[in-house]
């Protein structure tokens, strides 16, 4: 899985907003509706009793019912099928990405590196990708750590900084279409093994 890094990277131009939480994706796949309905529901409760202003919001195309009516919440924000993904990412303080069942590389959570912007995902997200929980990325194994995670990030802009540096550098290393195709020509200009 490649990034295209000349789109999704940090803008000067948009501030971050320190409160601000992400969650992307196609809002009617059923990994991403279980994925946010716990976040709304198990896991920013946990955030709210420490940062009761944080905002969440929720950024992608045909969101189900029970997704749309987490807009009821006055600090959650569903925004349907947005013109342009890259300013929700840009702008957030930190992405979340607490997937709970699924595998593969995430576009979502590669995407929202490349813009520096700090992720929170689950070990399940993590198998496919050779970064370091802590440095690249923070890991949550259940909804109290992904919770820890969110507020250990809200609460330190230095360690929002570093992890979202080290993010975008681990993007760019592997995940760039130049590092991708350099990788997959090696590949196909292999010699066959005449053993």
């Amino acid at each position: 899985n490649g990034v295209d890094l000349d789109l999704f990277r940090p803008d000067a131009a948009i501030l971050r907003a320190p409160d601000t939480l992400v969650v992307t994706g196609k809002m009617s796949y059923h990994a991403n509706v279980a994925m946010v309905l716990n976040l709304a529901r198990e896991i920013m409760p946990l955030v709210w009793q420490r940062f009761p202003e944080t905002k969440l919001q929720i950024v992608g195309k045909d969101p189900v019912p029970a997704i749309a009516r987490l807009a009821e919440h006055p600090q959650v924000l569903v925004t349907g099928t947005v013109p342009e993904i890259r300013p929700y990412l840009q702008q957030a303080a930190v992405a979340v990405a607490t997937i709970q069942y699924g595998v593969g590389i995430q576009n979502k959570i590669l995407e929202a590196m490349a813009c520096g912007t700090p992720v929170v995902t689950t070990p399940q997200a993590t198998t496919a990708l050779e970064v370091e929980p802590g440095r690249d990325l923070l890991v949550g194994s259940d909804n109290q750590a992904c919770a820890d995670a969110i507020i250990a990030l809200l609460a330190d802009g230095s360690l929002r900084e570093r992890v979202g540096q080290s993010g975008r550098d681990y993007v760019t290393s592997r995940h760039s279409w130049q590092a991708i195709t350099g990788r997959l020509v090696d590949i196909c200009c292999q010699q066959p093994s005449l053993a």
